[in-house]
Order: structure tokens, then sequence, then C-alpha cells
């Protein structure tokens, strides 16, 4: 019984460890202009890489969405990713007053593994 046990609890930490590394490789297109963006996003590490910006910090995750924050240069941009739609809205503010800067939405597609 016991070595039963220990080869379940054995196999369940395998399984767990196997999946740990997921990251999501996305595909965003800008709504307003015709730019395209790659979106990184690392659960485990809890940072999203959008483009060619630093890593942003994931700030909460809920079932529905993802929410990600980065300040730097007086500003201060969050993106917020719908997890189930794909739609992510980009607002930047000034850190000093919060007034909006510039706002952004984007579509985004998972993008498929080749190999």
């Amino acid at each position: 019984m016991k070595k039963l046990l220990g080869i379940i609890v054995l196999g369940l930490i395998w399984c767990s460890v196997s999946f740990a590394d997921e990251i999501a490789v996305l595909d965003c297109k800008n709504l307003k202009n015709p730019a395209k963006w790659e979106l990184i996003v690392d659960l485990d590490k809890k940072f999203i890489k959008f483009g060619e910006f630093e890593n942003w910090k994931i700030k909460h995750i809920e079932e529905f969405q993802i929410f990600a924050q980065h300040t730097s240069g007086g500003l201060k941009k969050t993106l917020v990713l719908d997890r189930y739609t794909g739609f992510a809205d980009l607002l930047i503010t000034y850190t000093y007053d919060d007034k909006i800067w510039m706002k952004d939405s984007f579509v985004c597609h998972k993008l498929e593994k080749i190999i």
C-alpha cells in the first residue's frame, strides 16, 4: 500500500513538473494600424514580454484576464489581456497624475509550434 501511494505521489509530482514550463507566444495585431507585435506570456515566472519592450510584471491573474504593468521614464504601462477572446488593451499613463498618454487595442492569436 505504501509503495502504491508513493508511486501515485511521484507520478503527480512528475506530471506537474512536466507542464510547469508552459509559455504562450501570441501574434498581436493593432486594431488602429497595420502594426504587429509578438506577445510572450510566462505565467510561471509571472512576466509578459510585449514586442521589443522590457519584461512587464504580471500583477494579477484572473480566470478571464491577465493584468501586467511596467513603469519607466515617468510612464506607467498597463496591459490587460483577455484569456478567452485574445483582445488586449494597452493603457499608458503619466506616473505623476495618472492622465492618459496613449491607449491602444490589439487582437491576439496563439502561434502554433512548427516543430
